[in-house]
């Protein structure tokens, strides 16, 4: 394996072999030298980052525009009403028209397609993409996207489900099939840092959880009772609710209240400058 072309900083360098110890040292590294924040909230915590900014928000529709809008949380409002300029983007035709007709800057367009299209109207100095990068067949466009549109400091950040989530991995071990059906995949951090490195041009520099309270607001013997009853039915339905975790976990997670334990995990990535050929 060669080290990707664009890429200023990779394990490629090092070793041919990922599973090596110098690899995952590597990986270790960049990860650990982040800055790591645990129990905020989402939306205030991008409405924060974006706030005063000029701001690219992709997947601006949220599914269905006008379910969307009447959801105090709907984030592009959020995002629209602190940044100093937004502009949104997202497949959805008919909703992004219905965004304009209510005055928000949009365009339709696919982050995975070219983003020259999107050049003209940055830089931006953040890239949001919050719950998006589990929709895409090409996730790294995500990323290539970010390099080409960001000014120099910019930032990507990326919110999406965290694959650890105690409640996450249980439905996974018992065949339970209750999440998002267009989710292709949960992205680990190792993972999503791979995907930066190969892009080129991006340095993580900060890593955050959100809240426990769905997991782990309600009663340890609900959460018992609620696994025992899975336990037996094998119910493989679609579920709105969260599935409990085991009495240990949600011990656990009341007591420890850190660690990746929260049902989101956001990245924030830099645009660096990558050094001369």
């Amino acid at each position: 394996m060669t080290t990707p072309a664009g890429s200023h900083d990779h394990w490629t360098a090092l070793t041919s072999d990922p599973n090596s110890g110098e690899a995952l040292a590597f990986r270790r590294a960049a990860i650990t030298s982040a800055k790591v924040t645990l129990g905020v909230d989402r939306v205030e915590f991008l409405v924060e980052l974006t706030r005063g900014k000029a701001i690219l928000d992709v997947g601006c529709v949220d599914h269905d525009f006008e379910g969307a809008e009447v959801r105090v949380s709907w984030l592009h409002r959020r995002l629209a009403a602190a940044a100093r300029s937004t502009l949104g983007i997202d497949v959805r035709d008919a909703d992004v028209a219905k965004m304009r007709e209510q005055g928000y800057n949009v365009l339709v367009h696919d982050i995975t397609g070219d983003p020259a299209a999107l050049q003209e109207h940055g830089p931006f100095e953040v890239m949001v993409a919050g719950e998006v990068i589990e929709h895409l067949s090409s996730p790294g466009s995500l990323f290539t996207t970010a390099r080409e549109v960001l000014s120099p400091g910019g930032q990507l950040v990326i919110t999406t489900p965290n694959p650890f989530a105690p409640w996450r991995a249980r439905a996974g071990q018992l065949g339970i099939i209750w999440e998002n059906v267009d989710h292709i995949a949960y992205f680990p951090p190792s993972g999503v840092v791979e995907l930066a490195d190969r892009a080129g041009g991006l340095r993580l520099v900060q890593i955050a959880v959100d809240r426990l309270e769905r997991a782990y607001s309600v009663p340890p013997l609900h959460g018992a009772l609620a696994s025992l009853k899975q336990l037996l039915t094998r119910k493989r339905e679609y579920r709105r609710e969260p599935f409990y975790p085991v009495p240990l976990e949600s011990a656990v997670g009341m007591v420890r209240r850190q660690g990746l334990l929260g049902e989101t995990i956001i990245y924030v990535f830099e645009r660096v400058e990558a050094p001369p050929a």
